[in-house]
């Protein structure tokens, strides 16, 4: 990737850690099987997300990646098709395009890869903003899980803020 290359001296000891969450890991060894058991590979999440490009690399990139109830409808019918999501999906997203992509498959296997952590805090948050008048994000902008919290308070109604730092 245009890096030089090492001196020999440290050819050996070089050590390598991957810092993958494990529950991303986890997904990407899902997706692997569904794809050695010719099920066709849907990843229910945001196409440009690294994760969810991750994962479609992990089965050479012939998985079918859907981010709403429109793309589901319009996918054709595949006989055997196997389903996993983002890790930071709105578990209610998630089952609406399930719901359609039953209706598309002779035989579906859906695998719940949703974070629970992520789940917990999306609960929480739908529990909280129904005490507010407003909602106060905070996190970086490139976090799906950030812009995840501030779609569903959006969605709800409320006025919401997404802010990365005190500055803001």
């Amino acid at each position: 990737h245009g890096f030089p290359p090492l001196p020999q001296k440290f050819n050996k000891k070089i050590l390598i850690r991957d810092a993958t969450c494990p529950l991303v890991k986890k997904v990407q060894l899902i997706a692997i099987f569904l794809r050695k058991e010719n099920y066709q590979v849907i990843i229910i999440g945001d196409k440009n997300h690294e994760e969810v490009r991750g994962i479609n690399g992990f089965v050479g990139d012939k998985a079918v990646i859907i981010e709403d109830e429109k793309q589901a409808k319009q996918l054709p019918a595949f006989d055997k098709v196997g389903i996993v999501a983002q890790t930071t999906q709105n578990l209610e997203q998630v089952n609406r395009i399930l719901k359609i992509l039953k209706k598309k498959s002779k035989k579906l296997k859906f695998i719940n890869t949703l974070c629970p952590e992520v789940q917990t805090r999306q609960k929480e948050l739908s529990l909280i903003f129904k005490k507010a008048d407003a909602m106060l994000v905070i996190g970086s902008r490139n976090s799906a899980n950030t812009k995840r919290l501030a779609q569903i308070v959006k969605k709800a109604g409320k006025p919401c803020w997404l802010v990365n730092s005190s500055k803001e």
